[in-house]
């Protein structure tokens, strides 16, 4: 009987801190290696992690490859589990290989089997780790464009507001009289961007976990109180790419 593990990944934080994605992932992982007489020895997920993210900055996802041995079989719900984009899971796909193990998916789209994989199974792969990749960049072009449009309008956009941010009341309304929101400055938070900012042009190749223990030495924590995680740095360090730009 070969032996398996199981990979998980969500990509928001809402994702990783509700743990429902990981719980449906984990089920339909265990359920397949159940149905195919696979012997399950480790499970790895990574929360808060986007497919565009690369195998380096996957911790979970690099220990469980580094335990694989020859005919273990790594099992992930679907294809955009793995990774949303062609450089990505060519990466991932080369490092199972190197351990001479495979991978599948329980959806089966994309499924790489080492010894009986044909060039139409590779190019199955390929479309998919292509639509990915595209359906991946069209949800972002999306949402920028949509935010764009909310922040001119100065309304309130998503649950939460962006690091450093907060929501607040204005005195306008919209034409069917809803509240009209706009950003006011949170300070610590501000404060953390610019720490991370520092850290970022300092030039020294700071990691995100560098960068996350840094700020706690600083005194510098979430609202809720902990560390900043480092999913939160990433987006950090993203929105300091594109800085907020208040309505005039």
């Amino acid at each position: 009987m070969p032996n398996a593990y199981l990979y998980l990944r969500v990509s928001s934080d809402e994702q990783a801190d509700s743990g429902l994605g990981i719980a449906a992932q984990r089920a339909a992982c265990i359920r397949y290696c159940n149905n195919n007489n696979l012997a399950l020895l480790g499970i790895y997920a990574d929360e808060g992690v986007s497919g565009s993210t690369q195998l380096n900055e996957r911790p979970q996802l690099a220990q469980l490859i580094n335990k694989l041995k020859a005919s273990d079989v790594v099992v992930y719900l679907n294809r955009a589990r793995l990774g949303r984009g062609v450089e990505v899971c060519m990466t991932i796909d080369a490092a199972i290989r190197a351990r001479k193990a495979r991978h599948v998916s329980t959806a089966g789209e994309g499924t790489n089997h080492t010894q009986t994989a044909t060039y139409y199974d590779t190019f199955v792969t390929q479309v998919s780790d292509a639509v990915g990749e595209l359906e991946r960049n069209r949800i972002r072009q999306l949402t920028r464009d949509a935010l764009a449009v909310l922040r001119e309008r100065g309304e309130r956009y998503g649950n939460k507001p962006p690091i450093g941010w907060t929501y607040a009341p204005s005195q306008r309304t919209t034409h069917d009289g809803r509240a009209v929101y706009t950003l006011a400055p949170v300070a610590h938070e501000q404060a953390a961007l610019e720490a991370v900012r520092e850290a970022r042009d300092c030039g020294c190749g700071s990691s995100l976990s560098c960068i996350s223990q840094q700020l706690a030495e600083r005194g510098m924590f979430n609202r809720n109180g902990n560390p900043y995680s480092k999913s939160t740095i990433a987006r950090m360090l993203k929105q300091l790419s594109n800085p907020i730009q208040l309505a005039a």
